[in-house]
């Protein structure tokens, strides 16, 4: 059957529409000052891989070089709204449409370094972790987020707004669903950041990245963005996601059980302003995937599943001055 940390680890990375690729993980709280050179090198044990972007079109004339430009002291609070349904089919028995309860997270960002070449880095921290609604499904939910209240990372990004080292401080005792909950999050923050191209373009321009992302399975996703307009500083983009995954295992919670998935594809919509002084993002997403697999427990005959998961997902950003 699907187990219950399965929907935690998708939830969260497929929440943002960015480029992703794996990051180191550590307990440190505090990394090495950034340095990027022109040609940007992270430092050892943080490094990600980074991001192509391919320009598809350059979009209408008066076109112009788009670049991240964020003032040291910049922060920011964001709040992210998540709403799930899901349904699962076992075998020939289609189960009762799941909706689950509604999650808010609110995140604090500020930027702590800027250097000449543009790479600045931000550190981030959850403050509160809400989920509404009451019963036994919200209640066990309450108690599984709870220590996401406490999770705190950082980030360096260059000024075309990929990712060039990243990290999380996850707590030492926790167990691993959580812990991959936890990581799918910085996964979340990692992509809040929308990828720009090298040339100067223009509105209608649309441009591409194509990254392998690691959750409960690893997929491919292929992002397209559609730049709809630039106001200043204020760009707006409309952001399509496909995602594909082909024969592979991935994690169970029950013991000696054995899962692998069959097949997975995924859509999602997302449309956004992001202001390239302040780093604020405001939008919504609509996401939809289908998941078939099989699991075995011990001594008992293999059961194939598909699970159907629809999302939808708000950001609202309040920039505050610096502190």
């Amino acid at each position: 059957m699907l187990h219950r940390p399965f929907f935690l680890s998708v939830l969260v990375p497929l929440l943002a529409c960015g480029g992703s690729a794996t990051v180191s993980q550590s307990t440190e709280a505090t990394p090495e000052p950034v340095v990027a050179p022109t040609e940007p090198t992270p430092s050892a044990g943080q490094s990600v891989p980074l991001t192509e972007v391919v320009l598809l079109e350059p979009g209408a004339e008066e076109r112009q070089v788009l670049r991240l430009h964020p003032e040291v002291g910049t922060e920011r609070v964001m709040v992210l709204e998540q709403k799930l349904k899901m349904s699962i089919r076992l075998q020939d028995a289609q189960l009762p449409e799941v909706e689950m309860p509604p999650i808010t997270m609110r995140f604090r960002l500020r930027v702590t370094e800027v250097d000449a070449a543009g790479a600045a880095r931000q550190e981030w921290s959850v403050e509160t972790v809400e989920v509404r609604g009451e019963g036994e499904m919200a209640e066990r939910l309450r108690q599984q987020l709870a220590p996401m209240a406490a999770l705190t990372g950082w980030d360096v990004l260059d000024a075309q707004g990929r990712m060039l080292a990243s990290d999380v401080v996850v707590p030492a005792d926790l167990g691993p669903d959580l812990r991959r909950s936890l990581e799918n999050t910085r996964d979340t923050m990692r992509q809040l950041m929308p990828p720009l191209p090298v040339e100067p373009v223009g509105v209608g321009a649309r441009w591409q990245t194509v990254s392998p992302v690691q959750g409960a399975f690893t997929f491919e996703q292929r992002s397209t963005y559609v730049l709809e307009s630039v106001d200043g500083d204020t760009i707006r983009l409309r952001t399509e996601v496909a995602q594909q995954a082909g024969p592979q295992r991935f994690p169970t919670e029950a013991s000696g059980a054995e899962s692998e998935l069959v097949a997975m594809e995924g859509q999602g919509t997302s449309v956004y302003t992001f202001d390239l002084a302040t780093l604020a993002s405001d939008g919504t997403l609509t996401y939809g995937s289908t998941i078939d697999s099989l699991t075995t427990p011990p001594g008992q005959e293999q059961v194939r599943s598909r699970v159907q998961m629809g999302m939808e997902a708000t950001t609202g950003t309040t920039v505050e001055a610096g502190q």
